[in-house]
């Protein structure tokens, strides 16, 4: 996962179950005006990125710039500007209007629906984390009995 060097954005996440549930909300009530939906709480790109079992690679905001215009360009990605930007900067909203004043409180968490991304999408862990315990554990106990040995 590309992520830029010394920024760790915070992003906010709406489940599709409850967009669906906002849409009809609003096409039953009379709520006029503009209202911001998400779910609760926000979540750190490199909190996404270790729970999704991904490496990151850090890279300066021009590199990142200039390789997403790029790939644009030679049509390998499809980011705009404002998406890349958002690697740096993040965004995250105020949801109150939305459960004060609009009626409705997302079912789904940002991070209910981030696992729920990544389970769906059948995310496979980069590292095994099973195999990296294990070695960690058989390292450990072997420094703790060699240390124990040593100190008779």
């Amino acid at each position: 996962m590309p992520t830029v060097l010394g920024f760790d954005p915070r992003i906010q996440l709406l489940h599709s179950t409850d967009a669906l549930a906002v849409l009809l909300h609003a096409a039953r009530g009379g709520h006029a005006g503009t209202f911001n939906v998400a779910g609760d709480g926000v979540m750190l790109l490199s909190q996404a990125v270790r729970r999704a079992g991904r490496p990151s690679i850090p890279a300066p905001l021009p590199a990142i710039e200039l390789l997403g215009g790029l790939a644009r360009r030679l049509r390998i990605i499809d980011y705009s500007a404002e998406q890349l930007d958002l690697l740096a900067h993040g965004r995250a909203v105020d949801t109150s209007r939305l459960i004060g004043v609009f009626g409705y409180r997302p079912r789904y968490s940002t991070v209910e629906t981030f696992d729920a991304f990544v389970e769906f999408r059948d995310l496979r862990f980069t590292i095994d984390h099973e195999l990296v315990s294990r070695v960690e554990h058989g390292l450990l106990g072997s420094m703790g009995r060699r240390l124990s040995g040593s100190a008779r």
